[in-house]
């Protein structure tokens, strides 16, 4: 498993289907890269934005508290695109809550 829902209320999207958090990923994403949103593809790896390990931190918690999930510590790695983490994020969170 690579997501755990702590069931707090976080401050991400007001949905969690795949292309709503895809969207808000995205605004995340282009925030960590000081870049405008419709400048980050969604299917491009964010190692190719130059995604370090410090960024990916950064992200990965910016993440976690938007949706109150916790990441595995490779989940970045794994699902390297926004679509794959947005996928990922969706099925996680439209299942039951994990504790």
């Amino acid at each position: 498993m690579s997501t755990t829902h702590t069931g707090r209320p976080g401050s991400g999207p007001a949905g969690t289907s795949a292309e709503h958090l895809r969207t808000w990923l995205t605004g995340v994403v282009a925030t960590h890269l000081r870049t405008p949103a419709p400048g980050v593809d969604p299917a491009v790896p964010l190692a190719e934005y130059g995604l370090d390990s410090v960024s990916a931190i950064a992200l990965a918690a910016e993440v976690e508290d938007g949706l109150a999930v916790v990441l595995a510590d490779d989940a970045l790695w794994r699902y390297p695109t926004i679509d794959e983490l947005a996928a990922l994020l969706a099925r996680e969170l439209s299942g039951p809550a994990h504790d």
